[in-house]
């Protein structure tokens, strides 16, 4: 009983080695030996030379493509490089230029890879003239809208891209940007070699269609926008910014004060008024101030043309400025001038609280350089010239 299973035994063991080397070999026999890759890849090189000067650089990419794949050699990233030239992917180009360039070689390495490097340094330049550049730009502002996504030929592009010069093909790029709140909107820009092109894509108020997916193993992919869960409130759709010109009307009141240089005696009052101005480039007012004051009894009046400016038209901003016109007190007139800093601070789209200090300078005839100091608040409203779309040529 013995003999039999000691052959049992050996039987299994064998079995076993088959089985764990059988993996192995079916493996040694799926890898193609160094000679055989090199032997391949120079086939593909001379098929992809073929191609090219028959002009067929799109199938000689291809084949190029597929021998540097096999086999690294600065000759195969050379006529790369070429090919993507003569298919217009002048980025692409460039890049392989550029690590051809950098091709660390050893001493023995063979003519042809030496000359390849110095060819693509002589080349590199000539591409590098020929990218054109474009800047996409966005209405609204990026920071103020959420889940923006902007795609450029079906790609997602980086946020931080958005306002940025940045190197394209040639050829012609179709853009599209939408937002919550905001319809997507898409644009098809004509891009030519060496030019640079900058355009404003407007989104408009409204639905549209979900975001579009993200293109697989496209660069600068951001990670995919989650829906909100559904106890989330619903987002409020960003407002609009300010266009480049509006009207601004509203009131003001508050206290004044008068010294007299002639007399020295101080007095003080109550005075109120209205505003009227016109804004121009967002942050500039210009218009006209009537005021009424009564001080100590008797009854002012001025009107005056007012310059202003806004550090920000739909935050809250620091105003400062300057007036100039006509003051009347006590059947005694004469022309004042002097200057105004506030505060604008927006409590919605079309209201504004204005606090400010106004000081002034009236000269009268009989009393002389007198002083007024007005601290008060205001209240505005401001509405829009609605703007022509911009043309994204």
């Amino acid at each position: 009983m013995r003999r039999p299973l000691r052959h049992a035994t050996l039987a299994l063991a064998l079995l076993t080695a088959a089985i764990s080397l059988a993996p192995r070999r079916a493996e040694a026999q799926a890898q193609l030996s160094e000679a055989e890759k090199k032997a391949a890849a120079r086939a593909l090189f001379t098929d992809g030379v073929k191609a090219q000067d028959a002009g067929h650089p799109a199938d000689a990419l291809v084949l190029f493509q597929k021998a540097q794949n096999l086999y690294d050699a600065p000759t195969h990233l050379m006529h790369i490089a070429q090919c993507q030239v003569l298919t217009g992917k002048l980025v692409e180009a460039a890049e392989t230029y550029e690590t051809l360039k950098r091709v660390q070689l050893a001493p023995s390495a063979p003519d042809v890879f030496v000359q390849a490097k110095t060819q693509a340094a002589a080349e590199l330049p000539g591409v590098r003239a020929r990218i054109p550049s474009l800047k996409i730009e966005l209405s609204p502002k990026p920071e103020g809208l959420r889940n923006l996504q902007v795609v450029v030929n079906n790609v997602i592009i980086p946020l931080d891209l958005v306002g940025v010069a940045r190197p394209v093909n040639p050829g012609v790029a179709k853009v599209s940007a939408r937002a919550d709140g905001y319809a997507q909107s898409t644009l098809d820009v004509t891009i030519k070699e060496k030019e640079t092109r900058s355009v404003t894509l407007a989104l408009a108020p409204g639905s549209g269609p979900p975001p579009p997916a993200a293109v697989p193993g496209a660069p600068g992919t951001p990670p995919p926008l989650y829906p909100p869960p559904d106890n989330a409130k619903p987002s409020t759709p960003p407002r609009p910014p300010p266009t480049s010109a509006g009207i601004i009307v509203g009131a003001h009141v508050g206290g004044i004060g008068i010294a007299r240089e002639t007399a020295g005696d101080g007095s003080g009052g109550l005075a109120g008024g209205a505003d009227f101005m016109f804004r121009f480039a967002k942050v500039v007012l210009v218009g006209a101030t009537a005021q009424v004051s009564s001080i100590n009894s008797v009854t002012g009046y001025m009107g005056a043309a007012r310059i202003s400016f806004l550090t920000s038209p739909d935050r809250l901003a620091f105003t400062a400025g300057a007036l100039g016109g006509v003051r009347g007190s006590g059947g005694v007139n004469g022309g004042t001038f002097g200057g105004t800093l506030g505060l604008s601070i927006p409590v919605n789209p079309h209201f504004r609280i204005d606090p400010r200090l106004d000081v002034t300078a009236t000269r009268y005839d009989v009393l002389g350089l007198t002083p007024y100091v007005f601290l008060g608040v205001g209240g505005y409203f401001n509405h829009d010239f609605k703007s022509k779309p911009e043309d994204p040529k």
